[in-house]
């Protein structure tokens, strides 16, 4: 396999996912994980007094092959306590798993979630957001927690362990070859989370490109010198002739 360059790029903005459509980041499936019970989240109720009106909170989540609930990670909020509030109510829901060639198979998808004091709204696309901010009380819609730039970062994070995905002869021979471009998280211990690919030549590939990337480890990403939590892509290539052994 030809080397690429680590963390070839950043992303600089996040895809807004509703939780009506429940896109996959995983676009191999043929069918997006779907919730079958899924309990709204209360308006923290240390907030409900306050001049605190409205909120929002954006969690990305892994469904196994099982249809469990495999990960939840926090990406986006206004408050703590709408971020608190939502993975408690996530942690109740109930979910079918995505589905390739007619087989459940593990993926990934990003829900956001509007709080009013009145009551818990979920947002269906991004245009629900941008009217929010443009026309919301910005006191309460202000982010105050989301994924660091790359241009904020002290330094590109260190990679500790990186290990190369495994492309055997076999593949090679049978004329499988190509790219894989994978989208995670680096979180603020240096974990990878939510690994998902966005595109991929072939099936197997991106099998080996997942099982190789979910064995990364990072010294944690800093900016400012306090951890943060960082989205990345990677592109491995796989070319042929240049097997592992």
């Amino acid at each position: 396999m030809k080397a690429s360059t680590l963390l070839l790029s950043f992303a600089l903005g996040l895809a807004s996912v509703g939780a009506a459509t429940a896109q996959t980041t995983a676009p191999l499936a043929d069918c997006a994980p779907g919730a079958i019970e899924r309990p709204l989240p209360e308006y923290p109720i240390t907030l409900r007094k306050t001049h605190v009106t409205t909120g929002l909170a954006q969690v990305a989540i892994c469904i196994d092959a099982e249809g469990k609930l495999a990960d939840i990670l926090v990406i986006r909020y206004t408050r703590e306590e709408f971020a608190t509030a939502t993975v408690n109510a996530l942690k109740k829901w109930r979910f079918t798993p995505a589905i390739r060639n007619g087989v459940p198979v593990t993926a990934q998808t990003e829900l956001t979630f509007h709080f009013e004091n009145t009551g818990m709204v979920v947002v269906d696309d991004v245009s629900s957001i941008v009217e929010t901010f443009l026309h919301g009380d910005m006191r309460n819609t202000i982010i105050t927690y989301k994924p660091a730039t790359l241009q904020e970062l002290d330094r590109i994070p260190t990679p500790i362990t990186a290990t190369a995905p495994r492309y055997g002869r076999d593949l090679s021979e049978k004329g499988i070859h190509g790219s894989v471009l994978v989208e995670f998280f680096i979180d603020e211990n240096g974990a990878i989370r939510m690994p998902a690919v966005l595109k991929a030549d072939h099936p197997e590939l991106a099998s080996l490109a997942i099982d190789a990337i979910t064995t990364w480890k990072f010294e944690p990403p800093l900016c400012r010198r306090q951890p943060v939590l960082v989205r990345a892509q990677q592109v491995f290539k796989f070319e042929p002739g240049k097997p592992q052994p």
